[in-house]
């Protein structure tokens, strides 16, 4: 679907641990002229906080493509897997955006290529979205100058295909 969409794209995930083909993917799209929107959790909002940081390791090249990426602020984790294409397609599963579940987890989603469905979940999205705080550049600067951060989101590199 993201392949095929020509004009927006939402993806709403727990964790943004991309794998290298849905990365270029992403990009691909941005290079397109595709507005891409990524919502997932704050590193405050998610269960597991060293993936939120890991996951803030990926947002760099993807910010500088083009997508917007925002982090969830809300008082529970964000556990949703939906993503939506240009009004007339809609996802929604248990597959996390990660390696793990791409590689080793039995995960299913449904897709559904109806435009009533797609607009359902179209409001969620971006209801979702305003719940939400957009990343910054000058955000990506202060997590780069913060040391844990940093360090953590090295050694998520070191190790993200497997992860």
């Amino acid at each position: 679907y993201m392949g095929s969409s020509k004009r927006e794209v939402i993806f709403e995930s727990a964790y943004f641990l991309p794998t290298p083909t849905l990365k270029k993917a992403i990009l691909a799209a941005c290079r397109r002229g595709i507005k891409v929107k990524i919502l997932t959790n704050s590193v405050e909002s998610n269960n597991h906080p060293q993936a939120g940081i890991a996951g803030r390791g990926n947002y760099e090249d993807v910010l500088k493509a083009g997508a917007e990426i925002y982090e969830w602020r809300g008082a529970q984790t964000l556990h949703s897997k939906v993503s939506w294409f240009d009004g007339m397609t809609a996802t929604v599963g248990a597959y996390n955006v990660n390696s793990r579940s791409h590689a080793c987890d039995s995960e299913d989603v449904l897709s559904f290529e109806d435009r009533r469905v797609a607009r359902t979940f179209e409001m969620m999205l971006r209801r979702d979205l305003s719940r939400a705080r957009k990343v910054t550049e000058a955000d990506l600067v202060e997590w780069r100058d913060t040391f844990k951060e940093r360090a953590v989101m090295d050694i998520y590199n070191l190790f993200k295909a497997i992860m």
